[in-house]
């Protein structure tokens, strides 16, 4: 039985600490499966996998999360210090691991611009019309975020997709059916003058960047909670293994 009062408030809270590190990488997991799936759907609109890797690493957190969070709580609840130890160890290793992933998540953030500028501008010149997956994730992401183009309307100019003498693609209209990609005097790239009023002129890029950001930030930010946690844990896992051996030598 651990000894002294410290080791016995560390077991409460190391109990406590994996049930929330359980319930974060409960979180992770459902985050890592959301990105995979959006970057499944979108990924015409990225020039690289950056994202996918991301989604796979916050996947893997949650993975092991889950695993050392119920390791952690069979060593508390038990009292094995064999157990706990291990448990430091690996936790200690996927600190290291944690801070590398975070790294890349972070810098693929300051790439998203280039990545999704490029990949956009060469899905619509290039596959956009011709590739239902193309065509979906442009169409998608200009409806929801009321804009035209990677950068503008203009990037329509080289897009050899576009049907019946469209200048831009309709989910370009600012109200959907409103035949704002049609006129007499339309041309890819360059809606009629008539029908300017009825297009959106904001870019993708910029308009969805904020959005995309949004969420790695919040994702950097459970992991930085998750980090105060998992330091908290290990100063915990000392004090209780003291308090164990304190506990046997007092038996």
């Amino acid at each position: 039985m651990v000894a002294g009062c410290a080791p016995k408030i560390a077991k409460l809270l190391l109990i406590l600490f994996n049930i929330a590190v359980w319930a974060v990488g409960c979180v992770l997991l459902s985050i890592g499966s959301w990105i995979t799936y959006y970057a499944t759907l979108f990924q015409d609109l990225f020039i690289s996998d950056d994202l996918t890797v991301v989604s796979s690493l916050v996947i893997a957190a949650g993975v092991l999360l889950f695993i050392f969070s119920f390791m952690g709580c069979c060593g508390a609840w038990k009292e094995g210090t064999f157990l706990l130890k291990l448990y430091f160890v690996l936790l200690v290793v996927f600190l290291c691991i944690q801070a590398t992933a975070g790294i890349i998540a972070f810098t693929f953030v300051s790439e998203i611009y280039d990545s999704m500028l490029e990949g956009m501008t060469t899905t619509i010149n290039m596959t956009y019309g011709y590739y239902d997956s193309a065509t979906y994730a442009v169409d998608t992401i200009q409806k929801e975020f009321n804009c035209c183009g990677a950068l503008g309307p203009s990037d329509y100019r080289g897009c050899q997709g576009l049907q019946n003498n469209q200048s831009v693609p309709g989910s370009c209209c600012k109200t959907e059916g409103n035949g704002c990609q049609f006129g007499e005097n339309a041309s890819p790239g360059k809606p009629d003058p008539t029908k300017v009023d009825l297009i959106n002129y904001n870019g993708c890029v910029e308009e969805s960047l904020d959005y995309v950001e949004h969420y790695f930030y919040v994702l950097g930010g459970i992991c930085i909670g998750v980090l105060v946690i998992e330091v908290t844990a290990l100063v915990m896992i000392c004090i209780f293994i003291r308090g164990i051996k304190k506990g046997k030598e007092v038996a």
